[in-house]
């Protein structure tokens, strides 16, 4: 099959042609219809983290069962499905306990989703196993990925849209409904209105938020996410984002959430807030980020908190069919998300375009 492989970590993609195995246990083998590009891929192909190359990113997948193995239980050939980078062990007391965006078998670093060390690699470029992030490998023709790792929607959902439920949706509708738990009549501040920012957006307007502020260096990121109910508008580019924000709000509100990933965005993350308020930090960072400028005392005397959000603390099992039939209803936005629809070969371009333009989410389409 055809797949796009980083060779270093200079962010540039090969297309070429690997090899996929058949699935054991309790793996689902698809065909890829869809695949969204995450900024966190261009992370991986830009950062050397330690992953064995050659590198195979994507996680955000839609598309057709082709093969199951014996113990799948959950799918079956034919079904349509999405697949979402939060898989977890379903064991361990975190996933009983009904978080499983925090199972201890992924934050300790235990490869769960993995075939046992020695086992046949699921991918390979001629006799070189092939690392797939997330266990999925999502910018290719097909994936072989563990059914914790996959569930199954609604054949009538398409699969341009249905590919960014797995993160994208997932990671800021959740973060505003599950992590912030939103209340009627709370403000909110948005910070950094790409795929994910957007979703927070519309989270906070579903939780039912009386001022949602967005801010962005784009304003055409702003003026899309005005689409998705935000009521205030903040261009990052004309002044200072803390300043700007507390003349509409002077209090400073009750939510702000960081979406871009850099220590800036954070600080005014922090400084937006309303006493009591939190900061929520979604937005992955190239290097890490000092937080040495905020004391004990500040948070103490304000009452203020900073939460990290993995995966919008979603059970994604459950969430994403929920999100298909929300969109198709109309209650939430999916289609504006998709700015543009490309091919494997274009990936290194669109990611060095990304920021140069209007961009929400780009997805590979086959």
């Amino acid at each position: 099959m055809k797949a796009a492989l980083l060779h270093d970590f200079t962010g540039e993609w090969h297309v070429e042609s690997i090899d996929i195995d058949e699935p054991v246990g309790d793996e689902v083998r698809i065909e890829v219809r869809a695949s969204g590009l995450c900024h966190s891929d261009l992370l991986t192909a830009t950062v050397d983290r330690g992953l064995t190359l050659p590198v195979l990113c994507g996680h955000e997948v839609a598309g057709v069962v082709t093969a199951v193995g014996p113990a799948v239980r959950t799918v079956a050939v034919g079904d349509h499905v999405t697949t979402c980078m939060a898989g977890s062990c379903e064991i361990c007391a975190l996933c009983l306990s009904g978080r499983p965006w925090l199972c201890a078998a992924r934050t300790e670093g235990t490869h769960v989703l993995e075939r046992p060390a020695g086992a046949r690699p699921r991918l390979q470029l001629g006799d070189t196993p092939v690392t797939a992030v997330a266990a999925i490998g999502g910018f290719a023709e097909e994936v072989l990925v563990p059914e914790r790792s996959v569930v199954g929607i609604d054949a009538a959902m398409p699969f341009d849209v249905a590919s960014i439920l797995g993160c994208a949706v997932i990671t800021g509708i959740g973060a505003a409904t599950n992590s912030a738990r939103i209340k009627p009549g709370d403000t909110v501040a948005v910070i950094g209105c790409g795929g994910v920012g957007l979703n927070v957006v519309q989270g906070a307007r579903l939780r039912g938020a009386a001022r949602i502020v967005a801010v962005d260096l784009s304003a055409g990121r702003l003026a899309r996410a005005a689409e998705f109910g935000a009521t205030d508008l903040v261009n990052a580019g004309e002044g200072a984002t803390v300043d700007q924000l507390k003349q509409m709000l002077p209090s400073g509100v009750d939510h702000a959430f960081e979406v871009v990933g850099t220590g800036r965005t954070l600080q005014d993350a922090v400084y937006a807030l309303a006493p009591g308020g939190t900061a929520y930090i979604i937005g992955a960072a190239s290097a890490p980020v000092d937080l040495s400028w905020i004391t004990a005392q500040e948070l103490l005397g304000g009452a203020k908190s900073i939460v990290g959000v993995y995966g919008g603390s979603a059970r994604f099992k459950h969430d994403i069919p929920r999100y298909v039939q929300m969109y198709r209803h109309g209650v939430i936005q999916l289609d504006p998300l998709i700015s543009d629809r490309i091919t494997l070969n274009q990936i290194s371009a669109t990611y060095r375009n990304h920021d140069r333009n209007d961009s929400a989410r780009a997805v590979l389409t086959f």
